[in-house]
């Protein structure tokens, strides 16, 4: 081949692999159409595509350098282009007939793949025309096979991507990451302990004493989650301020709630400055949930209520993660020595 033309094809590829990187990035940082927003919802094996394609490229990139002195390095580079080329396939097609929206970031990544493919075909074909004009039969046949290998790994491409592309519910992610920041204790522990107590609920305010005692205790062996259940209605006013000091605070979250609960002896609709006024003795300055949040977090308290069945406040549950198996404790039967034993009882 050329010089002239193997220098040109090199970098009009180095260029490619270049722009495709930079739109990963792009995609990454969801600098994008709002015709993008679909796309986001799903993934390859877990892995967001853009991720795929800041891996991607730049080990493309490395290995088409590595070519210039490198056969095989080019060689594996031919493979991977083809099995990009082969999942851009179906990831366009995915747009099509199910997105029903095309990404114009990713059809640039396509594009991007497209043209290194091409590039790389070029030189096979150059290669091999000037093999079959010096009657060169062993590079003919390594031609050959090295095709065979191309359409394999184009083929292989694709069916990767059909059967790893899945869809993901933002919604169950979202909930998923607010069970987690809402948990105390030893998250590690099998055994899950819910408090499910309302703020206007007389029974759950002279309980909260013995529960800011026993917490310590409870969150040593197990994980522990407090369930705003909404038996009255005034209980909404506080749930915001008690997630925000659950993600946000849980070193100095007992003595929060306890703050809470004196607050709603005297004041069913708390403002941020009363909360914020209550607690700055404590060093600590209330951050504010977004609407989405709060909502989230209300209906992972609801469906916490629906699960375990819960008629009236304050009622523990203490289960265990892996046998489901379970004790639920009602108002003057939630005592230091039943939970314990509980909790025991589900460690094993």
């Amino acid at each position: 081949m050329d010089k002239r033309i193997s220098k040109w094809l090199y970098w009009i590829a180095a260029t490619g692999i270049l722009s495709g990187f930079i739109l990963s990035i792009i995609s990454y940082l969801r600098v994008c159409v709002s015709e993008c927003g679909g796309t986001h919802n799903y993934s390859l094996c877990g892995i967001s595509f853009e991720c795929f394609g800041l891996l991607f490229f730049p080990l493309l990139g490395i290995l088409h350098y590595a070519s210039r002195k490198y056969k095989r390095a080019g060689f594996i580079a031919a493979l991977l282009v083809a099995a990009a080329l082969g999942a851009e396939f179906d990831f366009i097609m995915l747009q099509k007939y199910e997105i029903k929206s095309y990404c114009p970031i990713c059809l640039s990544i396509a594009a991007s793949i497209a043209v290194v493919a091409l590039v790389y075909f070029i030189e096979y074909y150059l290669n091999l025309k000037r093999s079959i004009l010096d009657n060169q039969k062993d590079e003919i046949m390594k031609s050959i096979k090295r095709s065979f290998a191309t359409l394999l790994f184009l083929f292989f491409g694709f069916l990767f991507a059909f059967i790893g592309v899945v869809k993901e519910n933002p919604l169950a992610a979202a909930e998923k990451s607010i069970k987690e920041s809402v948990a105390l204790g030893n998250l590690d522990s099998p055994v899950e302990v819910y408090l499910f107590s309302d703020w206007q609920c007389p029974a759950c305010r002279a309980l909260e004493p013995q529960i800011e005692a026993l917490a310590p205790k409870i969150m040593e062996k197990a994980r522990l989650v407090f369930v705003d259940t909404i038996v009255h209605k005034e209980t909404l006013n506080f749930i915001p301020f008690n997630l925000s000091f659950l993600i946000h605070d849980k070193a100095k979250y007992l003595k929060l709630r306890d703050v809470l609960t004196v607050i709603s002896e005297t004041n069913s609709e708390p403002t941020e400055e009363q909360i914020e006024k209550a607690i700055a003795p404590l060093g600590v300055k209330y951050q504010q949930l977004s609407y989405a949040d709060i909502a989230i977090g209300i209906k992972y308290y609801n469906h916490l209520v629906k699960q375990f069945e819960i008629s009236a406040t304050p009622t523990m549950v203490i289960i265990n993660s892996q046998d489901k198996k379970g004790k639920k404790l009602m108002g003057s039967e939630i005592t230091e020595a039943n939970v314990m034993q509980a909790i025991e009882a589900m460690s094993k």
